[in-house]
Formats: structure tokens, sequence, C-alpha cells
């Protein structure tokens, strides 16, 4: 027992000691001895702050439990600081009854109108290609230089050889008359002879207007050939120009006058088997007229020094003044479509230059609907007259060298094809109703800058619009807002579902 004691007094002894040598080490260390002090310092004045605390907030502490605060807080009700509303670009409007026209939407594109917004210069004569005047996307009219060719075909070469050959004699053989007739007067040379010669010159003027003819049908103009007649000379190079275009918009032929004769004006199909026999006499000279056109360069397809067979595409030239919408419907679609055709209804083309104004063409008409479906798409296409409009209104052809068209073929599109008309609905943006899962909402105004939150009935939708029902809250008169409500719809959410949210239905 006494043994037991004495160890016990030993190891207590030994404790003390080595608390004290702590102590003195903490102390002689000035880091440590500072820490220390820091640590009492911070522990003595722990419960007088708790204590401050417990002042400032009474609620510290305790529950409020279910009856609590959120008695008085609406979730359904949203107010937004005038920050708040810029943030969102809120916009409100006033609720109206008014008429609304339901509408399918279709698919369309732009595309050219086929014989009319293309026209490929081709080369008349098979030649090398020696100058371009054109480049890609360049505005030109009819009469401007666009190509050289330097002949190279070896029947034209031959055609031109004989050509002057015959000019040649047909020289002598004038000369050799003029002095036949002289002689004959004073009864030198018998009359048979310069009969002889007559009919040798009438030959050879038969044989000049038939290689005049070999040379108009190798693609030469007849102020070509005047030209080879004038200089007798070989024709080396010809010029390529834009066309003019008859009144009818066919293309004026070089081997024409710039008054087309009347006896091969063209006949449009009503035109011929309504009275096949009428004749052109009445018609007058302003018809067969040429005007003068304007293209932009497409495409030129072809280098200098490249040789070119006669026919062989040299550039491809559009004028998109007049385009078609081409429209896709589907087989469920054709009956709509149908009754609009057969009843010439006014149909709206939509373009979706930019998400929040979509350009609108109301008044449109369709043209005709295609006789075939499409094998790859098995859609029908019916088509839309387009008028084009230059981008910039100042633009003219007279002063700008390249210009840019609002409409372009590729361009997509939708048209709406009236189906029924409504009368009497509320009819509001899309932006202004939330859709949340099987809920729609619309947020109506109340005071200043409070929204509050009210479930709807939506009876159609479209790409723009929505169709609501009117309910007790929802009726004409009313404000509500008209975008933003989809953010305004997230801080509800945000405000109900936080629950440390010290801002109770407000946003900032």
């Amino acid at each position: 027992m006494t043994s037991s004691t004495n160890k016990l007094r030993w190891f207590k002894t030994g404790l003390v000691v080595l608390v004290l040598v702590l102590i003195v080490a903490v102390l002689a260390v000035p880091d440590w001895r500072n820490n220390a002090l820091a640590q009492l310092n911070r522990l003595s004045t722990s419960p007088s702050k708790n204590a401050a605390a417990s002042k400032a907030d009474p609620h510290a502490g305790h529950d409020h439990g279910e009856g609590g605060h959120d008695e008085e807080k609406d979730e359904n009700l949203l107010t937004l600081s005038r920050e708040a509303r810029r943030n969102i670009q809120l916009k409100v409007g006033k609720v109206e009854l008014q008429d609304y026209t339901r509408s399918i939407s279709l698919p369309g594109i732009v595309t050219e109108i086929p014989g009319k917004s293309r026209m490929e210069i081709s080369a008349p004569l098979t030649g090398i290609v020696t100058g371009i005047e054109i480049i890609a996307g360049e505005t030109v009219t009819s009469g401007d230089l666009v190509f050289r060719l330097r002949l190279t075909h070896e029947d034209l070469v031959s055609a031109q050889t004989e050509f002057l050959r015959t000019l040649g004699q047909l020289d002598v053989e004038l000369k050799e008359v003029k002095r036949l007739k002289k002689i004959s007067e004073s009864g030198a040379v018998a009359g048979r002879v310069l009969l002889e010669k007559e009919y040798e010159v009438e030959k050879l003027e038969s044989m000049l207007h038939a290689f005049r003819e070999t040379l108009l049908l190798h693609g030469l103009s007849k102020e070509q050939v005047n030209l080879i007649d004038e200089h007798r000379s070989l024709l080396r190079e010809v010029t390529i120009s834009v066309p003019f275009l008859h009144q009818d918009n066919s293309i004026h032929d070089a081997m024409e006058t710039f008054h087309r004769d009347p006896s091969i004006r063209r006949l449009s199909h009503s035109q011929s088997t309504a009275n096949p026999s009428q004749d052109h006499a009445g018609s007058t000279d302003d018809e067969y007229h040429l005007r003068q056109a304007w293209f932009s360069v497409k495409e030129v397809v072809v280098h200098k020094g490249e040789a070119v067979q006669a026919g062989a595409t040299l550039g491809v030239l559009t004028n998109y003044e007049d385009l078609y919408l081409e429209g896709h419907a589907y087989e469920q679609d054709m009956p709509e479509l149908s009754s609009i055709v057969a009843q010439n209804k006014e149909i709206t083309l939509v373009f979706q230059n930019s998400a929040q104004n979509p350009e609108r063409l109301p008044g449109m008409k369709i043209k005709y609907l295609s006789n075939e479906v499409n094998p790859n798409t098995r859609t029908y296409h019916f088509y839309v007259e387009l008028k084009n409009n230059l981008m910039q209104p100042e633009d003219s052809v007279e002063n700008d060298q390249f210009l840019n068209w609002k409409y372009k073929p590729g361009q997509r599109a939708y048209v709406e094809l009236p189906v029924e008309t409504w009368t009497d609905r509320i009819v509001l943006p899309r932006d202004a109703v939330v859709d949340e899962s099987a809920s729609a909402f619309v947020f109506i105004k109340e005071g200043s800058n409070e929204y509050r939150r009210v479930e709807v009935e939506v009876l159609y939708r479209d790409r723009q619009n929505a169709v609501l029902v009117p309910n007790a809250q929802l009726k004409p008169g009313v404000i509500i807002a008209m975008r933003g409500t989809r953010q305004m719809y997230m801080a509800l959410e945000r405000n109900a579902g936080g629950g440390g949210d010290d801002h109770h239905g407000h946003a900032h």
C-alpha cells in the first residue's frame, strides 16, 4: 500500500513539473507567447458576442414552425425594382379582344424563276478567249462588252475566204461589164458577149448571197459581214456584249434588225389556240422595240487563253428583280391549300430575319400548284411571286457597280395559310405566356412595380402569338407583362424554394 502511494505521489509531482516546464518554455519563446495570449483573448470575448447577437436577432435560437411568418407571404406576387425591369427588358401592354385567323405554317425557300432570272452568255463561234471584261457580282446592262474571242474555226475561216474571193471576182466582172457596155454601143463587140458577162455577174451575186447566209449561220452578225465586205479583210476577233431584250423578254438575235419582224412574233398558247389565223397587221412598232435590260454577273466560267467551242458557256448573268417563293406542302395540307387556290385567298410570307421582329408580307397569292410530287421529300410544291427590292434604297443600277438584293435564292421563309377566323379572342405575343409542364402563366400588373402570376388556358399557339381563354383575372383592360415573363417566373420559383431568401417575394 505504501509503495503504490509513493508511485502516485511521484507521478503527480512529475506531471506538475512537466506543466511548469511547458509554461516556462511558452513564455520564453516570443512567437509561442503571442499565440497563447491571442487564444486566451478570443475565448474571453466569445460569450459577449453571442449575447449581442441574441439581442440583435430576436428569432435566433428558436424555430418558427409551420405557422410562422410564411403565412403572410404571397408566392404568386413578385416585386421588381427599376433595375430588374431594365435587366429583363420588361414590356407591358393592355389586354384587348380581337379577331384571330388561325393558319397553318408551311416551309418555303426563295428560288429563281426558270427561264427569266438567269441568262447564260455562250460563245457564238469557236475560238480562244482573249479578253474578259467583267467580274463576278458586277452589274452590267445591255450593250456592255463582256468577252472577246479570237476566231480559230477552220470552216468559218474557209467561209470568209470564199466570201472574199467571190467579192473580188464580182468586182472584176462588174468592171468588165462596164467596159463591154461602152464598146458594144459602137458595134465593135457582139451583144452576146455582153449578155454572157451579165449572166456571170448574176451567178456571182447569187453565190455571194449564199456565202453571206453561211457566215450568218456560223454566228456572225449582219454588221460583221458588212465589215468584211467593206474592209475586204478576214474577221479575226469577235466581241460579245450583253444582249438587248424585246418587250416579250426574248433575247434579241444579232441577225435581226432593231425592230423585230412581225412574222416571227412569239405567240402565247392562249393566243395561238384562240385565233391562230390572226395576222399582225394591227400591231404597232412599239411591240417589237428593244429594251435595255440589266443583270448581275453570277459567274465567269472561262479564263483568258482558254479555247472554247461554239455554244460553250462563258458566263452566267442573273436578274433577281422577280423571284419565286417555293412552298412545300404535305399530303394532309392539300385540302386547305387547294381551297385557298380555288378561292384565290391571300396568304402571308414570313421571313425570320431576326428572332424579335420577323418580316411579314401579307396579301400574297399563290401563283400555281405543281403537278408533281418531289420523290425525295414527298412534298407538293406551290409557288408565290415575290417582288424583290435592293437592300439600300439609295442604290441604283445607274450609279452602283455592285448591288445587294434583299431576297436571295436559297433564303428560307414560312408560308401562313389561313384556315379559320375566330372573333373576340385574347391574343397575346408568344413571349407573354410562360409554359411550364402542363401549365401556362401570365403576369398581371398590380401597382407600380408588383406583378401577379396567374394561370391561364391556352386555346391555340402559332410561331408568334398565343390565343387565351378569358378568366376572372385575365380580362380585357388589364395590364400584363408582354416580355420578360420567363425571368419573372424563375424569380418567383427561386424565392419560393430558396428557404433562406430575406427579400420575401421581390427581386433586385
